[in-house]
């Protein structure tokens, strides 16, 4: 919604979106989130394989700092833009004599949407950015004149 001269003005999600986009330059988010899925699909398998790693060196017996390790793995998560979009719905009772609104119920905001689909898209990417099981990019080698 955008304030009118005198009432609320309610614009279809699709322009409140698009008003967003345009005023920050129209930057292209499909490309990145698609690389934000892969990197989140990329998380739940390794957080698997290493569950199943941990699991079998724990069969012998229990290890403190393996045990430790295999809770840290069970904790990790990748949420997805629905996780965040979630923490904007308001919790608990809720008061009002809208009865069109009470019926239709809690809704994400478009603006809040878009913002939920860049906290995932942030989170994802540093993640990416600080793994240490990257390609490692070849270094430049220079010939140098031992005169």
């Amino acid at each position: 919604m955008f304030r009118g001269e005198s009432e609320w003005i309610t614009y279809a999600d699709a322009k409140v979106r698009e008003k967003i986009l345009g005023d920050s330059g129209h930057p292209d988010i499909a490309d990145l989130q698609d690389e934000s899925d892969k990197v989140r699909t990329l998380m739940f398998e390794k957080k698997e394989t290493l569950t199943s790693v941990l699991a079998s060196a724990l069969v012998g017996g229990s290890d403190p700092y393996l045990d430790k390790i295999s809770r840290d793995v069970q904790d990790t998560s990748a949420p997805s833009c629905s996780s965040y979009a979630r923490q904007y719905i308001p919790k608990g009772d809720h008061v009002s004599r809208d009865i069109t609104a009470l019926n239709q119920g809690l809704s994400v905001a478009p603006h809040q949407m878009l913002s939920a689909e860049i906290q995932a898209i942030e989170l994802h990417t540093s993640v990416r950015d600080r793994s240490p099981v990257r390609q490692r990019q070849p270094q430049a080698t220079y010939d140098v004149d031992p005169a």
